[in-house]
């Protein structure tokens, strides 16, 4: 099935948490959406500990669906979409690492702006997985572009060749940006 993106924001007091909050960026589908969200959510509450008397901590999870589910019927699809909360909260415990500042990008290239014949504004949001400090997968979608895909598509290779080449990340994490062009 592949990797699926949540956000995950934990509220401490006392090292424990108070509130959790886990939102799909590159998800399933709705149905198990909800159910990976919540089982994240009281996954978190129940065994997680931070150092520290109380803070608001914000992280991102890879999550790595290997198997293909196919949906024969609403049933069938909310069965299938808890075996796949099962799975997400086993490789949870494994995959829970806090995003700190040591871990923000220490090095960033900027993309090669394709020479196009395009007006207007192209904006795309990627997420990508870090492992030993260097960018290894990414994920990118395109929120607003051209009428022309093969334009939308330079833009989209310009940045991940940008990510994969220049970026470097200390630590493995997952991380999100934005990037925006103006077209003239």
């Amino acid at each position: 099935m592949g990797k699926y993106f949540y956000k995950v924001k934990v509220t401490l007091k006392n090292g424990q948490p108070t509130e959790v909050e886990a939102k799909a960026l590159r998800g399933l589908d709705t149905v198990s959406d909800q159910i990976v969200e919540q089982s994240l959510q009281e996954h978190i509450k129940k065994n997680f500990v931070c150092e520290g008397a109380g803070a608001t901590i914000t992280f991102h999870l890879a999550l790595n669906f290997e198997h293909e589910i196919e949906a024969l019927d609403q049933k069938q699809a909310e069965l299938d979409a808890k075996t796949a909360a099962s799975a997400a909260t086993g490789l949870a415990s494994e995959a829970l690492v806090p995003l700190r500042a040591d871990q923000i990008c220490t090095s960033m290239g900027k993309p090669v702006v394709p020479d196009v014949y395009a007006f207007g504004t192209l904006i795309l949001h990627a997420i990508a997985e870090v492992k030993d400090s260097k960018v290894a997968f990414v994920d990118i979608k395109l929120m607003r572009g051209s009428t022309d895909p093969s334009v939308n598509e330079k833009f989209i290779k310009a940045v991940e060749r940008a990510m994969r080449r220049t970026y470097v990340c200390p630590g493995n994490h997952v991380f999100e940006q934005e990037f925006q062009f103006s077209l003239s």
